[in-house]
């Protein structure tokens, strides 16, 4: 956290997304080498899906935003954490409130089980 909060002094705010329709909610974690950075987005319809964002410890975005879960109805509530070699993303299913959860790699790989 204390080099997202450095490079806010630094170089202040950026733009992570700009894309239709709404996003929100986001969610951080850091790898020791950049952000992995989730939100809630309904870019592609009216249900909420779940997005994410890589950033350099500098600020600079790498690559483009992401699907992480692109579902039926709508997935809120997101958080992330990083771990050892990989970032786990978790939300709310809102149909049943279960919990569902996605581990996503260094590299932007989505795990499928």
């Amino acid at each position: 956290m204390i080099g997202l909060i450095a490079f806010i002094f630094l170089q202040g705010e950026f733009l992570i997304c700009t894309t239709v329709n709404r996003q929100w909610n986001p969610a951080v974690a850091f790898d020791g080498e950049k952000y992995l950075v989730v939100w809630e987005d309904d870019r592609l319809s009216d249900s909420t899906d779940i997005w994410g964002q890589f950033v350099s410890k500098f600020g600079t975005l790498i690559d483009t935003n992401f699907p992480i879960c692109v579902a039926n109805s709508y997935q809120i509530e997101v958080d992330v954490a990083f771990g050892d070699s990989n970032y786990l993303v978790a939300w709310k299913y809102i149909e049943d409130c279960s919990i569902w959860g996605q581990i996503v790699s260094l590299g932007g790989k989505i795990y499928v089980s």
